[in-house]
């Protein structure tokens, strides 16, 4: 399948109503900076700094595995969303510490978006209650809004380098040698090979650039696109960036929280999940 193919499927899949599950990749790539960098308050440079393109392709892929089936033509398998998963986040950063080292960045942007997605969810959660997640959440276009948002903040600052190339093939192996251990622990975890992933990466890289288009030529409208948006139904543009600030606060707080809790105290990427989960109960993240 053609990259120019795949940017039209893109494109039309965009401009349809369908819900999405989370934020989008410049937010992704934003909160794995502030969590790495320890940033207690959101810093809107810190991609300016930011030089390590695989952390970033390794903090989007988890889309790309989970809407990779989306596409006609692409051939990734519906069950590769089940790497969209926060316990398995957690061993493919213990294996790449492992046995690759040069991949734990990968692996930590992995992990980064699932936690921070996670965030989104509850009774407060900014993008959605939690009672039903089979149902999509969240309208692509409120997900471009906050992406287009993020990148404005930046450009004052930079002109960030975001990445558009595909995770490589030692990334892949990891992902297929991590989801074979994994079946120890989720016998439900479905079997998997290089071959049958590749497309999801490769088509999601080629095609991602639709998302810096549109999240670029939004930028103008971004606050107020939010503000129509928002599900807590703020009354202004600026109400509405509040919002988001609250829930991104939150989610890099999590990713913190998560890595301290598997690296530092080197708990089980169950009880890493759990913990973090039970502290971010704690606090706020989404408008009260």
């Amino acid at each position: 399948m053609t990259a120019f193919k795949l940017q039209l499927g893109l494109a039309l899949f965009l401009s349809l109503n369908v819900m999405a599950f989370a934020f989008g990749p410049i937010t992704h790539y934003h909160f794995l900076c502030n969590a790495l960098k320890g940033n207690k308050v959101l810093q809107p440079d810190c991609l300016c700094s930011w030089s390590d393109s695989m952390s970033l392709i390794g903090s989007d892929l988890p889309d790309g595995l989970y809407f990779g089936s989306f596409f006609d033509g692409l051939n990734c398998p519906y069950n590769a969303r089940m790497f969209h998963d926060p316990i398995f986040s957690g061993y493919l950063i213990n294996e790449a510490a492992q046995s690759a080292p040069s991949l734990v960045n990968f692996a930590l942007g992995f992990a980064s978006h699932i936690i921070s997605d996670s965030t989104g969810f509850g009774p407060t959660g900014y993008l959605d209650s939690g009672k039903d997640m089979l149902n999509w959440i969240t309208k692509w276009e409120f997900m471009l809004s906050v992406d287009s948002h993020v990148y404005s903040q930046i450009l004052p600052h930079c002109q960030p380098s975001f990445p558009t190339a595909a995770a490589t093939q030692d990334a892949i192996d990891l992902l297929i040698r991590v989801g074979e251990q994994y079946r120890n622990v989720s016998t439900d975890f479905p079997v998997f090979t290089a071959d049958q992933i590749s497309p999801c990466v490769t088509g999601w890289a080629a095609g991602v650039n639709e998302f810096y288009k549109r999240s670029a030529n939004g930028m103008n409208t971004a606050a107020t696109t939010m503000m129509q948006l928002d599900r807590f139904g703020p009354k202004s543009p600026e109400e509405a960036v509040n919002n988001y600030n609250i829930a991104a606060n939150c989610g890099v707080s999590a990713v913190s929280y998560y890595f301290q809790q598997l690296l530092q105290l080197k708990k089980s990427p169950q009880d890493a999940f759990s913990a973090t989960t039970t502290y971010v109960q704690s606090l706020v993240c989404g408008p009260s």
